[in-house]
């Protein structure tokens, strides 16, 4: 015979294990980003990384990283649906240059409404005017043919 017992255990909750939650959204191909965001993690460990994925087809055309916009919606909202995130980071260039920020933005705030939007062309654009950086050198793994037709129409 089995004989149960019920404990009464006082405890409280810490709101979770860290101070920050960011929710990088990467390419399913993607085999660095996780590494890459937990070794810039600081010393005092209060940031906390939960990835999503959105599928990529090949080859690499603006056409195809625009089909990233539609899947944004849904990995946002499958980044830990019931606690606030701090930040979603969308951790493609190329997919942020072929779409624009706002479509980035906007697609992802489908799936999860009053979260920041950050990428990694906008916080680099962002470090730059703070620094006030006037040049640069650039050494990217994006596709030239969609990093140049970006840069034409912008000039």
């Amino acid at each position: 015979m089995t004989v149960t017992s019920k404990l009464n255990v006082k405890f409280e909750l810490d709101n979770g294990a860290t101070a920050y939650r960011i929710g990088p959204i990467v390419l399913d191909t993607d085999e660095t980003s996780e590494h890459d965001f937990s070794s810039m993690q600081p010393e005092d460990g209060k940031f906390a990384f939960y990835t999503s994925r959105v599928k990529t087809v090949n080859p690499v055309t603006i056409d195809n990283l625009r089909t990233h916009g539609p899947q944004l919606s849904k990995a946002a909202a499958l980044l830990l649906p019931d606690v606030q995130l701090d930040v979603i980071a969308y951790n493609c260039t190329s997919g942020t240059i072929a779409m624009g920020y706002e479509e980035v933005e906007r697609q992802i705030n489908k799936g999860r409404k009053n979260v920041p939007v950050v990428t990694p062309i906008t916080a680099a654009i962002a470090a730059f005017n703070i620094l006030a950086i006037k040049s640069i050198s650039l050494l990217t793994p994006c596709i030239e043919n969609v990093l140049l037709q970006q840069i034409r129409k912008r000039l």
